[in-house]
């Protein structure tokens, strides 16, 4: 079990006993998973020693008072302080039990969000699948676009309300993410620095040739340290990783672009369109052009991402 340290990182003195206790929420259309909603929610609204197991629709919730044994989806543990943010895929299975502090506090921000605009953020690379959770810290400007987006709920039958609560919870979100990044990177280790930085080369610039030797060439390690220490931090192999991150941007193309296969392929590294569609199908379980016959396909898998990927590249390299 993970135990992230709690951090209040805000310059300003954030009053959680004025937070307004309130809530809206509308349904899109008639289906369940098509929700829009947020608030604030404290002990009033959640009883002790609650759970959550599953939501159809996307959600976040930021821990602003008490304590939160959270599993992920992927079966990674922690339990929260105030400041973690959980992210919460639609359609898996996860659990979140809350605990009150010791005034018998509970105080979160939660947000949930259509599954539609949730297949969209993952497409577009902004929730990838690892993704469930943050630490920017009890934060006041987190709480500012909270407070602006629960009063654009108040409207959200108009459409410009609601286009306003979306865009307003993607500012959230990047903020979050950003203060989260700021402050690993300021707390981490050299070790740790570097392994973002290893985690930043071979998450992007596919058309450039870049082994994992040649990673970490660059960051001044040697190939075995680095091979290890890579897997330690992040869960799979530099190799595997690369590949990983290459067939998301593979999806992302496949799904929202008229692009063609071949310069796909060829946008992303490979120097065969016959070698992406072999690796694709390898570890995606069905070739690229399945993707564009049946719409969201890619997008809309449930399972542990890398179930079907260690089994399909092998062992660690």
């Amino acid at each position: 079990m993970k135990n992230p340290a709690e951090k209040n990182l805000s310059g300003e003195a954030v009053a959680l006993d004025s937070l307004e206790r309130d809530s809206f929420c509308i349904f899109i259309n008639e289906h369940s998973e098509e929700k829009l909603s947020g608030g604030f929610y404290d002990q009033s609204y959640i009883p002790a020693g609650f759970g959550r197991k599953f939501d159809e629709y996307f959600a976040v919730t930021y821990l602003l008072e008490g304590r939160c044994r959270y599993v992920d989806y992927l079966k990674r543990e922690y339990m929260l302080a105030p400041g973690a943010l959980l992210i919460r895929h639609a359609g898996t299975v996860y659990t979140a039990t809350g605990y009150y502090d010791e005034r018998r506090h509970w105080l979160e921000f939660s947000a949930a969000l259509p599954m539609s605009f949730f297949h969209a953020l993952r497409a577009a690379g902004i929730i990838p699948p690892e993704l469930t959770l943050l630490l920017p810290g009890v934060d006041s400007r987190l709480i500012a676009i909270a407070r602006d987006y629960i009063d654009a709920l108040r409207r959200a039958e108009d459409a410009a309300a609601r286009a306003r609560a979306y865009g307003l919870f993607l500012d959230f979100f990047s903020t979050a993410e950003e203060i989260a990044r700021r402050t690993e990177t300021a707390e981490c280790s050299e070790e740790e620095r570097r392994m973002v930085r290893a985690r930043e080369m071979l998450g992007a610039n596919f058309e450039q040739e870049l082994s994992p030797r040649e990673a970490a060439r660059r960051l001044g390690m040697g190939y075995e340290s680095f091979r290890k220490k890579f897997a330690q931090h992040v869960g799979s192999s530099p190799h595997d990783y690369r590949i990983r991150k290459r067939l998301e941007k593979a999806d992302a193309l496949l799904l929202h672009t008229r692009m063609p296969v071949k310069e796909i392929a060829i946008r992303l590294g490979y120097s065969a369109v016959s070698a992406f569609c072999r690796q694709y199908t390898s570890v995606r379980g069905y070739p690229p052009g399945t993707v564009r016959g049946n719409g969201n396909t890619a997008v809309t898998e449930t399972q542990k991402p890398t179930d079907r990927f260690a089994v399909a590249t092998g062992s660690m390299q």
